[in-house]
């Protein structure tokens, strides 16, 4: 169930990145941010034993992943990637 639910997710964040964004290049900037805020607070909860800690680790991560999902099929669409990418 739960990578039929991810195979199911990734694909409906692309097909909204895709097809319904106009332009998610705004995006990018804050999506670093948080990834690397997420980077620390995961470097800091190898520290904490909280289980609430890790939780909201979990679902900001998911969240994360799903933004860039988004926002990487806007960018191919736009085609807004340089041939080394």
């Amino acid at each position: 169930k739960n990578i039929i639910l991810a195979i199911g997710a990734f694909i409906a964040f692309g097909i909204v990145g895709y097809f319904l964004i106009k332009d998610a290049s705004s995006m990018g900037k804050y999506l670093f941010v948080t990834l690397i805020a997420l980077i620390i607070a995961g470097i800091i909860g190898i520290f904490i034993n909280n289980p609430i800690f890790h939780t909201v680790i979990t679902i900001v991560s998911l969240l994360l992943f799903l933004l860039y999902t988004l926002y990487d099929f806007n960018r191919m669409k736009r085609g807004q990637f340089s041939p080394r990418e």
